[in-house]
């Protein structure tokens, strides 16, 4: 999972717009099937609750990405 979300920190830093149209999907399913597997665990609380504030971030981070996105769609059409 580290792995996928370093991909997602270098897209972001380096505006890439390929991989937004071609990776990004991929990668969030990705991390969605992991954070299912992990849901199934049990957890003490501290680590319940730093779990959900993991997938509240990624939440966030799906947005800003969708807002990327689109940002990057409406410059090429001008």
């Amino acid at each position: 999972m580290s792995e996928a979300f370093h991909t997602k920190e270098l897209a972001i830093a380096f505006v890439d717009s390929i991989y937004y149209a071609r990776q990004n999907k991929e990668t969030n399913q990705e991390i969605g099937e992991l954070i299912s597997r992990y849901e199934l665990t049990r957890l003490t609380e501290n680590k319940n609750k730093i779990f959900k504030e993991l997938k509240n971030n990624l939440e966030i981070l799906k947005t800003l990405e969708t807002l990327i996105s689109s940002q990057n769609l409406s410059k090429k059409t001008f």
